[in-house]
This record gives structure tokens, sequence and C-alpha cells, in this order.
């Protein structure tokens, strides 16, 4: 991980450590999570390509390139 990384990581609030954790229940929650985020950054690549598409179709050009797209992206930290 990067520097910048391991700061937000650090940030996060750490969660309660349950007495009664059970590995195989942990590693099931975990395929289930992992799959589900794999599904969505799908479904997200998916949409950022139509868009691509259409807009270079559409106006001939890519997306994303004026101020007033940029502005409805969330800011993250380190952007320049």
């Amino acid at each position: 991980m990067h520097k910048q990384e391991l700061m937000i990581v650090d940030k996060l609030e750490k969660p309660v450590i349950p007495d009664n954790w059970d590995y195989d229940e942990s590693v099931e929650k975990t395929i289930q999570i992992i799959n589900k985020w794999k599904n969505i950054t799908v479904e997200f690549l998916n949409e950022l390509y139509i868009a691509r598409e259409k807009l270079k179709k559409e106006r001939g050009r890519g997306p994303l390139q004026g101020s007033k797209y940029r502005a409805r992206l969330p800011e993250t930290k380190g952007d320049d």
C-alpha cells in the first residue's frame, strides 16, 4: 500500500472484535464481500465504457473533459 492509503486506513474506526468469531463464517463473509465488490466494479466499468462510446459518437470527444463534469466527481486527497 502507498503511504497515503495507509494514512486513510489508520483513520478508520476499528471494528469491535467479537468473542464468538468463527473462521469459516469469516471466510464465507469475505468471499461474499469480494464477489459483490467485483460485480460492482464490472458494472462501473461497463457504465464508463458505454458513456465513453456514446460521448465519442454524439460529441466527438471523450468523457469528462470539461470542468463542469470534473466538479461532479468526488475529490480525493493528492489529486493535482
